[in-house]
């Protein structure tokens, strides 16, 4: 800040005196601490306030809070700071550096081992200097002697206690004056507080003598045996012995001998009431004893009744379960033949290069016959008025013409494998598209086409070949209801490679159309014992899935079917699949 040609002089502590609030801000930037020495020993804030020995050198002082410095930092200007002096300057916008007015900034502020090293080894007196204590030491050896001055003031162990001492009193405090020191005590021998020695004589001690409660006049004895006395003292207040037949009477023992000699006839009225009260519950549990045999009989005959309809129902399982096993063995060999006619009627795929020379040989053939056709239809023109040739010539046209036809179906069938080819992925998800689903439905419905298969896909370029298979009128338990959705494992190229059983989680998808995206799934783990998931010994193996993904009216009254078309995802987990 300049004024009239000269710099003003700076406080260095203005900015911690007035603060402007406004002005505050953190600094992400700030470096963390380094501790040389323990936390114990080194201030909060600012530098260190030891008594040093030796003047200190101005190096060793902190520019801002002027003390020895406390895990210095230089600066870019070469100036020293506390390491929370400079943390202070640096909360501000624009921090100055107190000595030569240049900016600070947090980047460029550095740890300054080698003054620090140079710090923890000046001298100082210790802490307990006044109180005669003269020790005078490195400031990194200060801590290690606090520990053990006997000058420093230490808390009594004892956490009721917790007065303050030197250290060199506390062996004396402890054996002599703290009133929570634990003795002996004279009557039991146990160790008790000194504090508490009366009132454990007075309520805990076993052995304290203690006078009898009935005042009968004995020696005082320990507490431990005044139970034991009360039992045989004469002036015990003890129950009479009928008091269980309802006697109310107590008294001492003299007392209790006069009593049984007078209520004789009493006790005898006491003895026939609880008599008579015996007899009455006596027969009401004896009624309720015939009450009990008569339901348990009947529980016994309705336990039988339901023991032999148990066994009828067993019977009946047993006989359902030998027609199952027989249904399902027909339905497995039905599969299985189902199976073999679908693999017979595959697709037999080639590669997309094999597939690719096939179609351009095809239209140079279809190109060659243009050609030809067009040669003839030329001369046909020019020879009409040759009857015979022109008849031969039609003849041969003709032919060219149903070689082109048949050339167009090959052509139409060649672009539909390259489609399915260049659709093929190879990252485990599938995407089918299936159009024209009203007429496939009906086909499904009639039994004209019951199902239908997607183009292959793959779970990476040497992966596990897979394809979907979907039932659009449902197969199973789903048949008519639902739409039926399967995963196929086919047999490919690189089995040998790949870990078998087939293991990863798959998910079946119907994908909404619609804005909201509500996506019917179902996802399974496959069976390691199912056959469906080894490895193919044919072209594919039985499919497995789920018979009943959607209903027919879900799938036909939402957002699933747009312009006739649905979409089918699967989705195959590759996670911890081998690379190869």
């Amino acid at each position: 800040m300049e004024e009239g040609g000269g710099i003003e002089k700076w406080t260095p502590w203005q900015h911690l005196l007035h603060p402007d609030p406004g002005e505050r801000r953190r600094t992400p930037g700030a470096s963390k601490p380094y501790l040389l020495l323990s936390s114990g020993l080194e201030p909060v804030e600012g530098g260190y306030t030891e008594a040093f020995v030796l003047p200190i050198s101005e190096k060793h002082k902190c520019e801002l809070c002027h003390l020895v410095l406390c895990q210095p930092k230089q600066t870019e200007c070469g100036h020293r700071f506390c390491r929370t002096c400079l943390d202070t300057l640096l909360s501000f916008p624009s921090a100055l550096c107190p000595a030569d007015q240049n900016s600070l900034h947090c980047i460029n502020a550095f740890n300054d081992v080698c003054c620090q090293r140079e710090i923890i080894q000046l001298q100082v007196y210790c802490r307990n200097r006044e109180v005669g204590c003269t020790e005078q030491l490195p400031l990194e050896a200060l801590e290690k002697h606090l520990n053990n001055c006997p000058h420093q003031r230490v808390q009594c162990p004892h956490s009721a206690c917790r007065e303050s001492l030197p250290r060199c009193q506390l062996a004396e405090h402890l054996n002599a004056s703290c009133p929570w020191r634990e003795q002996k005590c004279s009557h039991c021998l146990q160790n008790v507080v000194v504090s508490q020695t009366q009132n454990h004589e007075e309520t805990d001690c076993p052995s304290y003598p203690t006078h009898c409660p009935n005042h009968c006049g004995i020696a005082p004895v320990p507490r431990s045996q005044v139970t034991s006395h009360l039992v045989r003292c004469p002036l015990a207040e003890n129950c009479c012995e009928f008091q269980k037949c309802g006697c109310t009477f107590k008294g001492t023992t003299d007392m209790l001998k006069e009593h049984q000699v007078e209520s004789v006839h009493k006790h005898l009225v006491l003895l026939l009431r609880r008599d008579a009260a015996l007899e009455e519950m006596r027969l009401k549990m004896q009624e309720q004893l015939h009450s009990y045999e008569s339901l348990l009989q009947k529980l016994t005959a309705r336990i039988e009744h339901q023991e032999k309809e148990l066994s009828q129902f067993k019977q009946l399982a047993e006989s359902s379960s030998t027609k199952l096993s027989l249904m399902q063995r027909s339905l497995a060999a039905e599969s299985d033949r189902l199976l073999c006619l679908e693999t017979e009627n595959l697709w037999k795929s080639s590669t997309l290069e094999d597939l690719k020379k096939w179609q351009q040989e095809a239209w140079n053939k279809f190109d060659s016959l243009t050609y030809r056709l067009d040669a003839l239809e030329a001369v046909r023109d020019a020879s009409l008025y040759q009857g015979a040739t022109n008849t031969a010539l039609e003849t041969q046209v003709g032919h060219q013409d149903l070689l082109l036809s048949r050339h167009d179906v090959c052509l139409a069938d060649m672009d539909e494998r390259l489609q399915l080819l260049e659709t093929t992925s190879y990252d485990g998800k599938l995407v089918w598209k299936i159009s024209d689903y009203s007429r496939r439905k009906q086909e499904a419905a009639c039994g004209k086409t019951a199902s239908l298969y997607s183009q292959p896909f793959y779970t990476s370029a040497a992966g596990y070949k897979m394809c979907a298979r979907v039932y659009l009128n449902g197969d199973g338990i789903g048949k008519g209801t639902h739409l039926s959705a399967f995963f196929v494992l086919m047999k490919g190229e690189f089995d040998s490679l790949l870990p078998w059983p087939f293991q990863q989680k798959v998910t079946l998808s119907l994908l909404d159309q619609g804005p909201g995206k509500h996506h019917i799934s179902n996802t399974f783990k496959p069976d390691e014992k199912s056959s469906s998931f080894k490895r193919p010994v044919c072209k594919m193996n039985v499919a497995s899935g789920c018979p009943i993904l959607v209903k027919q009216t879900v799938l036909e009254n939402g957002l699933y079917v747009l312009e006739d078309t649905i979409f089918i995802k699967v989705t195959v987990d590759t996670t911890g699949l081998p690379e190869i």
